[in-house]
């Protein structure tokens, strides 16, 4: 979806700014949390509407909470400077008036207007707004936030398409003063005035537009990219002359193809292949080959580090993977074929650990019990610097033409936590680098790297000891018992390392009178996160809503289901291997994430109820192997076993490792800045010759 337009700026005296307001909308209900629904959210709220915003789940809504309290605090600095008590002010009468929820029927139904800022696929929007319009209201006017499809095609399936317009916003929302108000065929002249006005309330520059492919902005922008790129594919000019010659001719800030990396390569690709689509024999939306060749490659812009220009950063080792308090160096690459005329270029490092998710609270209101969605979040930050590699000298204002290199060093804390990926929370470090350029946009280009503590288990003494545990359970129901199923579970020792195997050994006795079928073993890693409720409306005297909470996740590692037949009145010895994949160590020196695992075995009898036996034994993940030690004792029964602390320096191992992505590959929590899935995997120690 492309929604940056750096032109906007200079057209802003051209705008239509027509004075005819349509009737006040009053409650708004914006569907989609990312970028743009937050940012519509947050501006509808600044205009003292009431707001509900509305996605698929509490997690994500819960992360768009937070992105927009971030930038009304930003808004509020600028707003109220130095006079606290009413930037707080601001920021929670804000805040107060966007609620959050996950049922779609619920949020629409006392909505006035309805605001569609999801993925750009059709049969998605088709699909949302008929479930929208039987729940919503018979007057409720439904808008489309889309920047590229048409919203004849969008809205083939609604009822009232008098009732329907489009609000095409521009990315940052809070920021840009464009708003591009669009009617189609059958959209009444009632709808569009109430969409203006809306458009007005919100502090918007409104401009109309009939339903045309890309609208107005998009329409003169998108063609003009490729334009540009077909003058480069036909060798009529080089890349470096057309941006060159748009910027010192027609003073665009951004020459086509600097513009076309910032919007990234394949959201150019994306919107031109759906007009090709739409307009198959129109020549202005001819595909370019040199785009898609690109795109292929994963060079997609400033995001992936090139597209038609370079920039990325580079790391000294091979391996991006480092242990607290050493140093990480590198250097940032620039390649670019003309000068690029920049402020200052600047790289950031930053690691931090969060947990983030949401819980729904009760209260009163109005003699009525209501329901909201409250933030619960905590994050503990370990490392966050920043380093200016480059500015211009007095006498030029310009990065020169080529490759430039800036190296940088920057030293992790001897206490940083290892990286993690979880389903509610993570410890993430990466380098961010931005080149600020004397125009609204800014190039930047990111790099996640893992921390990994060595968590020696030679250092603790019942690491390489085996463990045992017992358990015996009676089968049936009260008034059908089968008798007692007793199972002995002993592991070889209670420490390993990824790559190694776990001995485990099941002694059954079934006493009862039905036969075992099927005993289940896996490793399961257990997560337990910590997070501090954020709401701006208080609770009083419930004790089901605290102010700290704690959360944990279960995460199947490895798994065996096997048929295994114990006959009734008899026993048996089950023995497997499990082979430890690529994941986190154990740890607790995060006060807000901590990590453990144990192995569970299931052993499952013939029959539907009370039929199954099930146990844990906890054991211990590290950095660094064991060493085999003679055990003359009964080995212990423990339900609990302390990680190893980490430390700095360790003595030497024979044994050879090697670094593997994460199993569960990577993350899912989106990161606060960008609202986007990083797109790094960790990588942890792996022993490939351990016997």
């Amino acid at each position: 979806m492309l929604r940056l337009c750096p032109l906007s700026n200079s057209l802003n005296r051209f705008l239509s700014t027509g004075t005819t307001l349509g009737a006040p909308v009053q409650n708004v209900t914006i569907i989609g949390s990312g970028l743009m629904g937050s940012g519509i959210a947050q501006v509808s709220a600044q205009a003292k509407l009431n707001v509900v915003l509305v996605d698929q789940n509490e997690k994500i809504l819960n992360a768009a909470q937070q992105r927009i309290h971030k930038s009304l605090q930003r808004v509020a600095k600028k707003k109220h400077g130095d006079n606290e008590s009413e930037a707080t002010k601001f920021v929670d009468d804000t805040l107060g008036k966007i609620k959050i929820n996950s049922d779609l029927r619920s949020a629409v139904k006392e909505a006035d207007l309805v605001i569609e800022a999801i993925v750009e696929n059709i049969e998605a929007k088709q699909k949302l707004f008929s479930e929208v319009e039987k729940a919503a209201k018979s007057d409720v006017i439904l808008a489309t936030n889309t920047s590229s499809l048409r919203l004849a095609d969008i809205g083939a399936n609604i009822k009232n398409q008098a009732n329907f317009g489009g609000l095409h916003f521009f990315n940052p929302v809070p920021v840009m003063k464009l708003l591009e108000v669009v009617k189609h065929d059958k959209t009444s002249e009632q709808t569009f005035k109430e969409l203006e006005g809306f458009g007005k309330t919100v502090g918007k520059v409104t401009v109309a537009c009939k339903d045309t492919p890309g609208f107005i902005v998009n329409r003169l922008l998108v063609p003009y990219m490729y334009e540009a790129l077909r003058l480069a594919e036909r060798g009529d000019a080089s890349m470096k002359d057309i941006d060159v010659a748009m910027k010192l001719g027609a003073g665009y800030p951004m020459g086509p193809f600097e513009l076309a990396d910032y919007v990234g390569l394949d959201t150019l690709k994306f919107i031109q292949d759906g007009w090709a689509k739409q307009h198959p024999d129109d020549p202005l939306f001819k595909p370019s080959q040199l785009l898609n060749k690109l795109v292929s490659e994963g060079k997609l812009g400033a995001k992936s580090g090139e597209g038609f220009y370079k920039y990325n950063i580079v790391l000294k080792r091979s391996e991006p993977v480092f242990f607290p308090g050493e140093v990480v160096d590198g250097y940032v690459l620039i390649k670019s074929r003309e000068p690029i005329k920049a402020r200052e270029i600047a790289i950031a490092i930053s690691g931090k650990a969060k947990s983030t998710w949401t819980m729904w609270e009760q209260y009163s209101a109005n003699r009525s019990t209501k329901s909201e969605a409250v933030p619960y979040w905590a994050e503990i930050i370990y490392i966050d610097l920043v380093n200016t590699l480059w500015t211009p000298p007095p006498t030029s204002s310009v990065l020169p033409a080529g490759e430039n290199k800036f190296p940088f060093s920057f030293l992790l804390p001897s206490n940083a936590p290892p990286t993690f990926e979880g389903k509610v929370g993570y410890i993430r470090y990466f380098l961010r680098v931005k080149i600020e350029r004397p125009w609204l946009f800014d190039y930047k280009a990111f790099l996640g790297f893992t921390v990994t503590p060595h968590f020696d288990l030679t250092s603790l003494s019942y690491a390489s000891l085996p463990i045992f545990k017992t358990v015996c359970k009676q089968l049936g129901t009260l008034w059908f018992k089968h008798g007692t199923i007793e199972v002995k579970i002993n592991l070889s020792k209670s420490g390993y390392v990824p790559g190694e195997s776990v001995v485990l050994h099941v002694d059954v006795k079934n006493n009862t009178s039905k036969d075992i079928q099927r005993i289940e073993s896996s490793l399961v890693q257990y997560s337990y996160y910590t997070a501090h409720r954020h709401a701006t409306r208080l609770h009083y005297g419930h004790a089901q809503n605290k102010d700290i909470e704690h959360k944990t996740e279960s995460r199947i590692v490895v798994q065996y289901v096997e048929e295994y037949k114990i006959p009734k009145k008899s026993s048996g010895s089950y023995k497997r291997m499990l082979a430890i994949p690529p994941v986190v160590p154990s740890f607790n020196v995060c006060d807000i994430i901590q990590v453990g695992y144990y192995f569970k075995i299931k052993i499952v009898a013939i029959g539907k109820i009370s039929n199954t036996v099930s146990d844990e034994v906890p054991v211990l993940i590290g950095t660094v192997p064991s060493r085999p030690s003679i055990c003359t004792n009964e080995p212990p029964e423990r339900d609990y076993l302390a990680p190893p602390q980490p430390s700095l320096e360790i003595e030497k191992s024979d044994q050879q490792f090697r670094y593997a992505d994460c199993l569960f590959g990577k993350g899912l929590v989106p990161d606060d800045e960008d609202d986007k899935i990083i797109d790094y995997t960790p990588r942890y120690i792996y022993y490939s010759n351990i016997p």
